[in-house]
């Protein structure tokens, strides 16, 4: 998958999923793939909140068969600034820093319009509820997705399309004191990429979180098909949220040190 789209969406994952006041916890996120070239890895981040700001540590990273992100790192933390609406990505060893406003990278189009094209086809989401459980303390719903779709995509000269199945399992709770802050900035947010198709499916898929809760733990199973219906891969992620607490943090700790540089890329974008 081309390095921005990915970029894109690993911002809109730990950004999007994770705004509510005056807490930390630890995220960890382990993917396998079948893929040939897929990525097979594991990275738990520490994230902390003041309830407006977001900063993500990567504590662990470990990955097989997929590029190393230059935007990962132990030396690396991703700071959200919710005034601004502007996630930085901060370099300790460098004592640098980029910013990458949210309604920028949203617009996938102005990003990689250029390079990659693509249309989405036939889609369809399903949404069933199971059973409600205890996740790491959190008396959780239950859900399960299953979407379907086709994807067309052209590369330069070279064109593919895919037949993709995709099935997530969802365990969300309210039993969360800041939901209310998190459902604002993630339920109700007017996600817009500029690609028509795509954002008709984050609105489907959005909506059917609107009584979920907070995410606590999340597994996603997507199955790639070629045109013969043939299986390319199989790709699992699970993603969990684990030791939440409560924490009072120092104005500093969300402002990036005096005596950082920031960095800018092709005439100013990060990409």
């Amino acid at each position: 998958m081309n390095k921005k789209i990915k970029l894109f969406l690993f911002i809109f994952v730990v950004i999007s999923g994770f705004i509510f006041a005056g807490a930390e916890w630890t995220v960890k996120t382990v993917t396998t793939s079948t893929k040939k070239h897929g990525d097979n890895s594991t990275i738990i981040a520490k994230v902390y909140t003041d309830g407006i700001n977001v900063r993500q540590e990567f504590v662990k990273i470990e990955s097989k068969g997929r590029d190393q992100n230059p935007y990962e790192g132990q030396d690396i933390y991703w700071l959200y600034k919710g005034k601004e609406d502007v996630v930085y990505i901060v370099n300790k060893n460098d004592k640098t820093y980029m910013a990458l406003p949210i309604d920028a990278m949203l617009q996938l189009s102005k990003m990689v319009g250029k390079i990659v094209k693509f249309e989405i086809e036939d889609y369809n989401i399903k949404k069933t509820e199971l059973a409600p459980q205890v996740i790491n303390g959190f008396k959780c719903k239950h859900v399960k997705l299953l979407i379907t779709y086709k994807m067309k995509m052209k590369i330069a000269f070279i064109k593919k399309t895919m037949k993709i199945e995709e099935e997530k399992e969802i365990w969300g709770s309210k039993d969360f004191k800041y939901f209310n802050n998190f459902e604002s900035a993630f339920v109700k947010r007017n996600y817009k990429t500029g690609f028509e198709e795509l954002d008709e499916a984050i609105a489907k898929e959005i909506g059917m979180y609107k009584d979920l809760g907070f995410p606590i733990k999340t597994v996603r199973t997507s199955i790639e098909r070629d045109k013969k219906n043939k299986i390319k891969g199989k790709t699992v992620t699970t993603t969990e949220i684990m030791d939440v607490k409560e924490k009072n943090f120092s104005k500093s700790f969300f402002e990036i040190p005096q005596d950082y540089q920031r960095e800018e890329r092709n005439g100013g974008s990060p990409f």
